[in-house]
């Protein structure tokens, strides 16, 4: 008998019951269901469990095995098939959701490990969108354009459907694979949002750490933009503190009416910029105006303080409009020239 288990994203692990033969070896054979026997992975063991490596998830394996005696074998038997399930991304990681199927209705399986858990056909619910460049499900909410290549028709972005039969307040979660941040000094959650409509809801982050939820690591609510076509919006989070292996939630929560798409692109974690360290008496607090002759927006561009050759903060990505101005608190080292 041959059992299968300990299946992970790019492993598992063959057990095969003691044969009555004397010390036996075992031949066995694998690969990606409907191969051939005689053109699998072949492994020779004379252990009782053998872990077969370097499998790709989201991928169904068929497993074979036989006798060796040395001097004569048995003839392949068929062991159990499995299907590896989604293995974690490492980081650095990025999403722009270009090679995903567009969908139209409540779809719990996005593709690249990317799932919803509201496929219950009354929530509001995320699905993938391509860009057109005008409205193209609801009028006057949701984006024209995705992120990824603004101002061009045809690419993809996330969005999220608020119309009937979806209430007042329903909520939809999108949720990304398992993603391991441990090679990242700084880990730093960054995407681009938009959020037309005269009824707009809220949009919620949450960050599970291998044990629970952390809800609202970042929240908008009510309308952001002024047009479909107006410019997407950066957020960015840190990572830290949540262990090496996270995971993203996406809550969307519908207004009081349609006007309510919210939508998601471009969601990257990486390594961010060091926090700067110095004597808190030696902090700056600086003002920073920023304005724009043109009054069109800043379309997504940011400033950058940098020192010692390294961009130690970001300042000015929500300023959507010109002549926007905010002080804010940074960590800046005196003594150090600011680039």
């Amino acid at each position: 008998q041959v059992g299968v288990f300990n299946v992970s994203g790019n492993s598992a692990t063959v057990y095969i019951a003691n044969s009555s033969a004397s010390n036996p070896n075992y031949l066995i054979e694998y690969g990606v269901s409907g191969f051939a026997v005689g053109t699998g992975t072949v492994i020779n063991t004379s252990t009782d469990t053998t872990v077969l490596s370097g499998l790709t998830s989201l991928t169904s394996y068929d497993v074979y095995y036989r006798l060796d005696c040395g001097t004569d074998t048995s003839a392949y038997l068929p062991g159990p098939s499995f299907t590896t399930p989604c293995a974690a991304e490492v980081a650095p990681y990025t999403q722009d959701f270009e090679n995903l199927a567009i969908t139209n209705t409540w779809f719990p399986d996005f593709g690249e490990c990317w799932t919803s858990t509201d496929a219950n056909g009354v929530s509001p619910r995320w699905e993938v969108e391509d860009a057109l460049g005008a409205n193209e499900n609801s009028w006057a909410t949701g984006p024209w354009y995705d992120y990824t290549s603004y101002g061009s028709v045809g690419g993809r972005y996330i969005y999220l459907e608020a119309s009937s039969p979806a209430n007042p307040g329903d909520t939809a979660n999108f949720i990304s694979p398992l993603i391991d941040i441990n090679a990242l000094a700084n880990p730093l959650l960054r995407f681009y949002y938009h959020m037309y409509g005269s009824t707009m809801g809220s949009m919620h982050v949450d960050v599970h750490d291998g044990v629970q939820w952390h809800r609202d690591v970042w929240v908008q609510t009510g309308e952001q933009q002024s047009s479909g076509d107006a410019p997407w919006r950066m957020a960015e989070i840190p990572m830290s503190g949540y262990g090496n292996l996270i995971q993203l939630r996406f809550r969307g929560i519908r207004g009081s009416s349609f006007y309510s798409d919210m939508a998601v692109d471009d969601i990257s974690v990486f390594d961010g910029p060091p926090t700067a360290t110095c004597n808190v008496q030696l902090q700056c607090s600086y003002s920073v105006y920023m304005s724009d002759s043109y009054g069109d927006g800043w379309n997504g561009n940011v400033l950058g303080f940098v020192q010692n050759g390294q961009t130690v903060a970001y300042f000015g990505q929500s300023f959507t409009s010109g002549f926007q101005s905010a002080t804010v608190r940074y960590a800046l080292c005196g003594g150090a020239d600011v680039d």
